[in-house]
């Protein structure tokens, strides 16, 4: 099972698995929405750097669950390279049950340091922030079978899936995307109201050549005054 990379522009829908049961694959629902993140352990590497091949191959090297290393490092690379600021997640179980959705607010990370499987109870190696909204009535929402039996997957495109799954958004979604593709960013921070410091660069005049000037122009006149070159007046009669 090899999928190529993403084609979709702007936001994405991502469907996240979660164990009901202690599994130290990724954690329950109820660790996932305490945590504020999605997070998982397929594979142990790091992802960043690294194309769509080379993950597959770390993979199917560091899997812990074999023989399902490529299919796990592809996983891992998608979280890292294809999940965005403002994607939707809806954290899934046995195929069929939901339990939350949630918006990414963080991007992806890897957890550092020494693990055991306790602890990947309460937090997998790969994660992704998210703000979770806890679905009530998800148990058998919707069905898929095992071929699809993915920890992390994208379903943007899934036409018979997604307007299952969109019933379950209670809330207003963030506007655009990290990518864009919808409306401005997410990640751009505006500011007002500051002092600004500019410079610009004009043509310096000499102060003597147009004393020496005035003068000269005084002495053509019949009145001694100095008059406007185009219109005649005097600015000393207004």
């Amino acid at each position: 099972m090899k999928h190529p990379p993403s084609s979709t522009v702007g936001r994405k829908y991502w469907l996240a698995k979660a164990w009901t049961q202690p599994n130290q694959l990724c954690p329950s629902p109820e660790v996932h929405l305490a945590n504020g993140d999605y997070s998982f352990s397929p594979a142990d590497f790091d992802p960043e750097g690294m194309t769509l091949p080379q993950a597959r191959l770390e993979g199917k090297a560091t899997t812990l669950f074999r023989p399902y290393g490529a299919i796990f490092g592809a996983q891992v690379w998608r979280m890292a390279h294809e999940a965005n600021v403002g994607d939707v997640i809806f954290l899934e179980s046995d195929n069929r049950h939901l339990h939350a959705w949630g918006t990414i607010t963080a991007r992806y990370e890897r957890r550092s340091g020494k693990y055991t499987r306790a602890s990947l109870l309460k937090e997998g190696l790969h994660k992704v922030g998210v703000t979770w909204h806890a679905i009530k009535k998800g148990k058998d929402a919707f069905r898929i079978g095992n071929g699809d039996n993915l920890l992390f997957r994208e379903v943007t495109k899934r036409e018979t899936l997604m307007p299952i799954l969109l019933k379950f958004i209670d809330g207003p979604l963030p506007k655009g995307s990290r990518q864009g593709g919808d409306d401005a960013p997410q990640d751009l921070e505006y500011t007002e109201g500051g002092k600004v410091l500019r410079t610009h660069l004009r043509t310096e005049r000499d102060g003597n050549a147009s004393k020496l000037a005035k003068e000269l122009a005084r002495k053509r006149s019949k009145t001694g005054k100095l008059s406007c070159e185009a219109c005649a007046c005097v600015p000393e009669d207004d």
